[in-house]
């Protein structure tokens, strides 16, 4: 996987700006923010491009520069104000103290002479979501921590302190892991990630490349929303996953780290990166409104606890023409064995084909899960299905899933 930059080459154009252009100039700095305006306000100044009307006034201590533009249709001067101190600063200010490092610690096995030997098999990032009982509960992606031994967190301040794992889940790629609180100074807030737009600031803070470059802040905006995410367990595509889209740089070792709105609150846990030679790099990040009910699970159960069908599911798609019931539909899911638990209870027998539930269309087995994994134990659910050329319903009670030993 590279990343390669893009460079443009310019044509020199005709020395000028109308009024139009200035105010389009000053208005895009504005949102860029205030440290990049900074910067260039004394070069356009020299080059006449803006005027500073008037000293700031001596009572006005609000760190804005009062800038006034020329040259408008109208003739009339327009005074734009640009703040030096941006809201992403501040954002990063308030959440950037609780972003943290994780180093998966594991066992390198015994040779013939020595003993084992553990070593840094990688690092990635997390972010205190919570302080109890004298425990500080840090979120981050379960492929950091998979296959640890031992784990170890490394403070803002650069301290590395010994960390144990409360729960994690392979399946959404979350994982709750916990420290001494007396280690943390800061807590991070939860957003409203059902509320983002896309355009709107994004901000991402973790580890990119490994601890060497902690607590590295890169900025974008929300490109999109309820993207889907293929989860492949085995090699093979079991589930997805919605994620937020985002071109604020993600990077390795970014995952498990914060992605932050404008109010400096928490609305993702960064989780992947796709980047190809020529095309710029798309970051992805798990919702909190979706982690939340997940992140609960992992504290209280130290797994998630989801509801179960008790049927073995094979997308209809996949089975041969010559083997496919006879059924007025193509996509579905068909039952490959005897049902046993919830779905024998109900009535459910193999070769049976679910199409539907609770009014959502079921085409395979991933559509399948994600309605599922949408309820809760307990849930009755209505499930239609194909059995030979007969279109049938029934009503089922999930249990809850046993654990896998």
């Amino acid at each position: 996987m590279t990343y390669d930059d893009e460079f443009f080459e310019r044509k020199p154009k005709n020395k000028g700006f109308s009024g139009f252009t200035l105010i389009a100039i000053a208005l895009i700095a504005s949102l860029i923010g205030g440290g990049t305006v900074a910067m260039f306000v004394p070069t356009m100044i020299n080059n006449g491009m803006i005027n500073i009307g008037a000293v700031q006034n001596a009572n006005n201590d609000t760190g804005l520069f009062q800038i006034q533009q020329r040259g408008n249709n109208t003739g009339d001067p327009r005074q734009v104000q640009l703040e030096v101190t941006t809201a992403i600063v501040e954002a990063v200010d308030r959440v950037k103290p609780a972003v943290v490092g994780i180093i998966n610690i594991q066992n390198a096995g015994r040779g013939f002479f020595t003993n084992h030997q553990s070593y840094e098999a990688g690092s990635g990032s997390g972010v205190v979501i919570n302080v109890r009982d004298g425990k500080a509960l840090i979120v981050t992606n379960h492929h950091v921590i998979e296959g640890a031994t031992d784990l170890a967190v490394t403070l803002p301040e650069g301290e590395q302190v010994q960390a144990r794992l409360v729960g994690t889940d392979e399946l959404t790629d979350l994982a709750v892991i916990e420290i001494d609180a007396t280690h943390v100074t800061a807590v991070a807030t939860f957003g409203n990630s059902d509320a983002l737009r896309p355009g709107e600031p994004a901000i991402a803070i973790g580890n990119p490349l490994g601890l060497e470059f902690a607590q590295t802040v890169t900025v974008g905006v929300i490109s999109a929303t309820q993207r889907a995410l293929p989860v492949q367990i085995g090699g093979n595509k079991v589930y997805e996953v919605n994620v937020i889209q985002t071109d604020a740089a993600i990077n390795f070792g970014n995952s498990g780290g914060a992605l932050v709105n404008i109010q400096g609150e928490l609305i993702g846990i960064n989780s992947a990166k796709i980047a190809r030679a020529g095309v710029e790099g798309i970051g992805f990040s798990i919702p909190i409104n979706d982690a939340e009910p997940i992140i609960n699970d992992l504290i209280r159960h130290g797994r998630v606890i989801r509801p179960y069908l008790g049927i073995a599911p094979r997308d209809l798609t996949t089975v041969p023409d010559q083997m496919r019931p006879n059924i007025p539909v193509k996509d579905g899911v068909i039952l490959a064995d005897t049902p046993v638990g919830p779905a024998a209870a109900a009535g459910l027998q193999a070769y049976d084909v679910i199409v539907e539930i609770d009014g959502n269309a079921i085409d395979n087995s991933v559509t399948l899960r994600q309605v599922l994994y949408g309820k809760r134990v307990g849930d009755v659910i209505n499930v239609v299905f194909y059995r030979e050329r007969e279109r049938l319903q029934t009503q089922i009670t999930l249990s809850e899933l046993p654990e896998t030993p």
